[in-house]
């Protein structure tokens, strides 16, 4: 793999990271807005932006392995996010 494609995948799994903390955290606020809060989801969505965004932090572009996961594990995630709305 020339070093354009590894920065490419690892340039997609990091904005695919970073869209799906934002997401979280649009969901996070619209619940918080609501006159009774569901604690509980609330809770599971800044759990699972915590894991995005540790995730996001030990990412690198030498790690060919981890960014096929991440694009393999959380791109058709985005995807559905993005064509539910």
């Amino acid at each position: 793999m020339s070093d354009r494609e590894k920065w490419r995948e690892y340039d997609f799994a990091q904005s695919t990271l970073l869209d799906l903390v934002a997401y979280y955290s649009e969901v996070v606020y619209e619940e918080e807005q609501k006159a009774m809060p569901d604690l509980a989801k609330i809770t599971q969505w800044q759990d699972e932006k915590e894991s995005l965004r540790l995730l996001l932090e030990a990412l690198g572009v030498e790690d060919p392995a981890g960014i096929a996961k991440v694009n393999a594990t959380y791109g058709p995630i985005l995807r559905a996010l993005n064509a539910k709305e």
